[in-house]
């Protein structure tokens, strides 16, 4: 979808999106997006929401580093209704001052809808919600889904309403506090 800069347009990376769905992927990660701040409605977002729409896929995405120019920063695609949109925390389970956060533009959405680790990661020499990005993606609702013969949303909604109830704003937290309650 980038070129070897880690630049692109947006029609290469909804090409990109297109042909992930095409060949059937699962779950795509994207650690990309604009900075600038958006309603879901730019062009991105609304191909996260079409190409999602058929249930096939999963699309997890950075909500970008923008944090620091204040509320509601989530950029493009992450704004997206169907981005499983991540955040970035540092070792303290703290949003990272930089995570892009909400809510979002318009509707005042909740995004970004989970966090994970993005603060130092020594592995990756680098920080940032791109770097969590994968983390995410790989612990796909996918896999959770598949053992229960649910669609990946209906996971990912309740994982949220749980998340909710337990006051967890990361995965994480909710395993913790799944596993002091007993919901485990």
């Amino acid at each position: 979808m980038l070129g070897d800069d880690g630049y692109g347009s947006e029609s290469q990376v909804i090409a990109g999106m297109e042909w992930a769905t095409a060949e059937h992927a699962k779950v795509v990660n994207m650690s990309l997006g604009s900075d600038a701040p958006t309603d879901g409605t730019d062009p991105m977002s609304q191909a996260v929401d079409t190409l999602s729409a058929s249930g096939q896929t999963l699309f997890v995405v950075a909500a970008g580093n923008a944090g620091d120019q204040g509320a509601s920063t989530i950029g493009s695609p992450g704004a997206a209704d169907a981005a499983l949109t991540v955040g970035a925390v540092d070792r303290d389970d703290s949003l990272a001052p930089f995570s892009s956060g909400g809510p979002r533009l318009s509707d005042k959405a909740v995004k970004p809808d989970v966090t994970a680790p993005g603060v130092g990661i020594v592995a990756a020499r680098a920080s940032g919600t791109a770097v969590g990005t994968p983390v995410v993606a790989g612990i796909a609702d996918k896999a959770i889904a598949s053992q229960m013969g649910l669609s990946r949303r209906t996971i990912q909604r309740h994982i949220q309403r749980m998340m909710s109830l337990a006051g967890a704003t990361t995965r994480m937290q909710l395993a913790w506090q799944a596993a002091r309650r007993g919901w485990l």
